[in-house]
């Protein structure tokens, strides 16, 4: 167990020393020698006092190349500058790897010094004021980071460890004006019990509409030329071209709903086809017989719809392509339309001419 922050480097580096790190196999050769040359390179400036150097290096070497030496020095770096939360949620996280791979004196470690940081570190409770606004976020950012941490949702109603230190917290949103606020967390000591500090975020402000600047005193407000303003000729083309979209679009989509009648009874047909050869079908059962003349009432049914959504979506296409060309840019005495019924043993329908 380490005694105190400061005078117990040399104990934590014999108990890590005594046992080899668990190597990854998941990691190559030039991996695991990288992560190993920051590791030495950590280890080198922990000693020499810089732990804003060592800390960067030993979070890269894990990153790399993951080991519970690893993250014990990295708990005790943390430590060292004063994160006692990071320090605790590494030693926690040494001890869970360790008794997942390995166990022994290093599990024991790195619970000792997980329980004896965690009765002084402080707890931030967030508050977030509801309902939240659509796309709304929530980051913090410390004097150790240099990109501003998002905090999920699930984080805004619970207390969640802190480390002592100035955070600046900012939240923001559609359409709203962005919050900021900075909270000091004091620091921590082995005669505290922690601290508990509340973050209020409050409802965010509607962003201020742009206001138009009233024009000069005297001037005569700019009004638009005649020929600029639409005509009723104009306004009832359009209307025209609008309808004639909301027709023709309608004849589409009953159309399409006469191909899927359409395949419908010819999977029908087929499968009848296979049970009843040249349409002679012999009925064992009287459930049978009722199921075959179901069949035909359906296959009946099919074709009486699919003739019904041809030529109702052939009229409703047909007459809606004649509006939007009425409506259109077209002149109205170059276009003509003329529908006829077409009719095959395979097939029942509209056909279309037109000139335009």
């Amino acid at each position: 167990m380490l005694l105190s922050v400061r005078n117990s480097t040399a104990a934590l580096f014999l108990a890590l020393m005594a046992t080899p790190g668990v190597a990854n196999a998941a990691a190559t050769a030039s991996e695991r020698a990288a992560a190993e040359a920051l590791f030495d390179s950590a280890i080198v400036h922990m000693q020499a006092g810089e732990y804003s150097i060592a800390c960067p290096e030993l979070q890269d070497s894990q990153q790399i190349d993951p080991g519970v030496g690893t993250l014990l020095y990295l708990a005790q770096c943390y430590e060292e500058q004063g994160r006692t939360a990071s320090a605790w949620a590494t030693f926690r996280e040494a001890a869970y790897l360790s008794k997942r791979t390995e166990g022994g004196s290093r599990e024991s470690v790195a619970k000792e010094n997980a329980d004896r940081l965690h009765k002084i570190i402080s707890f931030l409770h967030i508050k977030v004021t509801r309902p939240y606004p659509a796309g709304m976020s929530l980051t913090r950012l410390d004097r150790f980071s240099t990109v501003p941490e998002s905090l999920s949702e699930v984080m805004w109603t619970r207390p969640i460890p802190i480390d002592p230190g100035d955070h600046v917290f900012e939240a923001s949103a559609l359409n709203k004006k962005p919050w900021s606020q900075t909270i000091t967390v004091p620091a921590a000591s082995s005669a505290d019990s922690g601290h508990k500090i509340e973050l209020a975020v409050p409802q965010l402000e509607d962003t201020a509409e742009l206001a138009v600047p009233p024009p000069p005193a005297g001037a005569t407000p700019a009004t638009e030329p005649e020929s600029a303003q639409p005509s009723p000729a104009k306004e009832a083309d359009s209307s025209l071209k609008t309808t004639g979209y909301i027709v023709g679009g309608t004849g589409i989509a009953v159309l399409i709903a006469g191909g899927m009648t359409t395949a419908m009874g010819l999977s029908l047909k087929s499968d009848m086809e296979e049970r009843c050869p040249d349409n002679f079908c012999v009925a064992n059962t009287p459930s049978e017989q009722l199921a075959f003349e179901s069949d035909k009432d359906s296959l009946s049914t099919y074709g009486t719809m699919t003739t019904a959504f041809f030529i109702g979506g052939g009229v409703l296409t047909a007459v809606g392509f004649t509006l939007v060309m009425l409506g259109g840019d077209t002149p109205q005495e170059k276009v003509a339309l003329e529908i006829s019924p077409m009719a095959s043993p395979g097939f029942q329908g509209l056909g279309a001419r037109g000139t335009f």
